[in-house]
């Protein structure tokens, strides 16, 4: 805004009484608002002398050349203030209708929305969406991870907006993980069938109960793959159980179901098949079971939440 403009916003302020905020969305919104619009001036003047005619003989007349036009321009301007004002109005009732849950870093959080859906959010995770989900549609902004049990609505589609992705859905439960420090973002599907739009290729993908899809943001890579045992949803589930699986699949199972991180430094013998079942809050008896089961495997805490395993459980 150049030095008039503000001498001009200024004057217009203290005359009006609205917040800060309103103000600047109504002035703003009142300079852009239709700027080709053109008033009749032809038959705004053919008025005005009609109502000069009517007025009683010997009244004072008042030359209107070079007024006219002012005063049309005040009409156009108080008529754009009038739509701008409904505009403003319109747009403060809307976003009063928006909502924010947010997870703290310490615990998740679960949340039944106004049609039924259950969402429950990992840690530092957060969700944004319209109370009464009014429209055609059923839409919220994800920022983390958060697992969906959906109420069904064939009528109105449920839809997740994330960075990379959108997600679809009529009725289902499943998995997003869209954790802003993540190069990737992952769809896991418990029940149902959900379709996955990605934003920067324009392709999508329809997944089914079991399948999952990852996107890599940087590469622009897109996998899909199959998961019987919910490890992506384990941290809602709260348990794991590992039937005849391979130790870097149990290591990944125990990863998301505890929110650690565990460093594998040697490769395995994809043969070698464990059986076991994991519950939260047993992370140290998880690795015991292993280190029981496989004696050349040792487990090695380095930091909080880092963990390193090496030696080979079968040969």
């Amino acid at each position: 805004m150049n030095a008039k403009g503000n001498i001009d916003w200024k004057s217009w302020k203290q005359q009006a009484d609205l917040s800060d905020g309103q103000l600047k969305k109504l002035w703003d919104s009142s300079s852009n608002y239709k700027q080709d619009y053109q008033p009749d001036m032809a038959k705004g003047l053919a008025s005005l002398q009609q109502r000069i005619g009517n007025e009683p003989v010997g009244g004072k007349v008042v030359p209107l050349k070079g007024q006219r036009s002012v005063l049309l321009r005040i009409a156009a301007s108080l008529l754009v203030l009038a739509v701008a004002v409904l505009v403003l109005k319109n747009q403060l009732d809307t976003q009063s209708e928006i909502q924010t849950i947010a997870a703290t870093d310490q615990a998740t959080l679960e949340q039944r929305l106004s049609d039924g859906t259950v969402v429950e959010l990992n840690r530092s995770s957060s969700l944004v969406f319209n109370k009464d989900f009014e429209g055609e549609t059923r839409q919220v902004a994800l920022k983390g991870e958060a697992f969906f049990d959906v109420a069904r609505n064939e009528a109105k589609p449920f839809i997740i907006e994330t960075e990379a992705v959108v997600v679809k859905v009529l009725g289902t439960s499943f998995n997003v993980r869209a954790n802003p420090g993540d190069d990737f973002v992952e769809v896991y599907v418990a029940s149902g069938k959900v379709r996955v739009d990605i934003k920067q290729t324009g392709e999508y993908k329809e997944l089914t109960k079991g399948q999952y899809l990852r996107f890599e943001k940087k590469q622009s890579k897109l996998a899909e793959g199959k998961d019987d045992i919910g490890i992506p949803s384990a941290w809602h589930t709260g348990q794991l159980s590992f039937k005849e699986q391979t130790i870097p699949t149990v290591l990944a199972g125990l990863e998301r179901l505890f929110g650690v991180s565990i460093d594998l430094e040697t490769e395995q013998n994809p043969n070698c098949t464990h059986t076991l079942t994991v519950r939260e809050g047993e992370l140290n008896e998880a690795f015991k079971a292993l280190e029981k089961s496989c004696s050349k495997l040792k487990i090695k805490q380095v930091s909080t939440g880092k963990y390193k395993v090496s030696g080979v459980c079968c040969q």
